[in-house]
């Protein structure tokens, strides 16, 4: 895998910030491989190999807003990444949208940050050795919500709290859609 991604950042407008960013993903001997690590989501071809390249686009932007709605909070950011795989002729997108709020950074006792997201990453959108391990074992054909929630405990310490609930695009035998719940506590120490 080889990536090229240029990008800009813009002050719109003194503590208005603009990010944007187009990533190219190039996979080489990708088609008709078997890769390690696969969830098996991802097409495959009656010997178990992939059935199509994965060679994409990924166009991403950032809205950063400082002290917005008079300051209720410190700081803001609206963003989101979409990517397509233009092999396949279906199942063949993903997307993120998100919204964070509160501190910039978590770095001092008494900072917090909170975020969501949303993500929806079709069947063949990308290799399924990648996606989020958390999202559903990391496999692909999957729409998901996400809750972070941080909080600085001292310099360079936080406690974190993020939720996921993940759930299958495709339908199991009895038509429904298998929800999938992970709670998990992280104690983060930087130094």
């Amino acid at each position: 895998m080889y990536y090229f991604q240029p990008g800009l950042n813009w002050a719109l407008t003194d503590g208005v910030n603009l990010k944007l960013a187009l990533t190219y993903y190039g996979f080489d001997n990708v088609k008709g491989a078997a890769l390690d690590n696969s969830s098996g989501t991802n097409t495959l071809d009656g010997q178990g190999n992939l059935l199509y390249d994965y060679s994409s686009l990924s166009p991403s932007a950032q809205l950063d807003i400082d002290n917005p709605f008079n300051g209720l909070f410190n700081h803001a950011s609206l963003f989101g990444e979409y990517i397509n795989n233009p092999d396949p002729g279906s199942d063949n997108d993903g997307f993120l949208i998100g919204l964070a709020f509160g501190d910039k950074k978590v770095n001092a006792e008494g900072r917090w940050k909170a975020k969501y997201m949303y993500a929806r990453l079709e069947k063949d959108a990308w290799p399924d050795t990648f996606p989020d391990s958390d999202r559903y074992g990391g496999k692909t054909n999957i729409k998901s919500h996400e809750v972070i929630v941080d909080y600085g405990l001292g310099k360079n310490t936080s406690l974190g709290l993020d939720y996921y609930y993940t759930k299958s695009l495709a339908k199991n035998s009895s038509g429904s859609e298998v929800p999938e719940h992970i709670l998990q506590l992280d104690w983060v120490l930087k130094f």
